[in-house]
């Protein structure tokens, strides 16, 4: 999967909103090609065409993260670790469940605060 650190990279910059071939590429800096067909047979990622491309040779491909929740913790989990470790977690969690709601992940917007068993800064305490 070309080298170690690659398909980390590939997965965090996909995390972060760099969905389009050239925008892995740019984040990562060297042709991601090997390492998307890896991390789509792995399915960990998935290769989204548009209804409106010609299907044998697209060319607005878009990649994301094939699993939500692996979506929802190396996107805005990963970037407010900091935050959530210094106990800031129940501040910010409002703003994470507000941003994800408007981008309609649905394992987010459904999720009711209240019945949440777990904090956000259990997450990321060492055991």
């Amino acid at each position: 999967m070309g080298g170690g650190h690659q398909p980390g990279a590939v997965l965090d910059a996909i995390a972060v909103g760099r969905t389009r071939f050239h925008e892995i590429g740019d984040a990562v800096g060297t042709d991601p090609t090997r390492t998307l067909d890896r991390l789509i047979e792995l399915r960990l990622v998935e290769r989204l065409i548009p209804v409106t491309e010609d299907e044998r040779r697209p060319r607005r491909k878009i990649y994301r993260i094939a699993d939500n929740f692996l979506a929802f913790y190396l996107g805005p989990l990963m970037r407010n670790r900091s935050k959530i470790e210094i106990g800031l977690g129940e501040t910010i969690l409002p703003v994470i469940v507000l941003r994800y709601a408007i981008c309609g992940r649905t394992e987010v917007r459904e999720a009711d605060p209240g019945v949440l068993t777990v904090t956000a800064a259990d997450i990321f305490s060492p055991d």
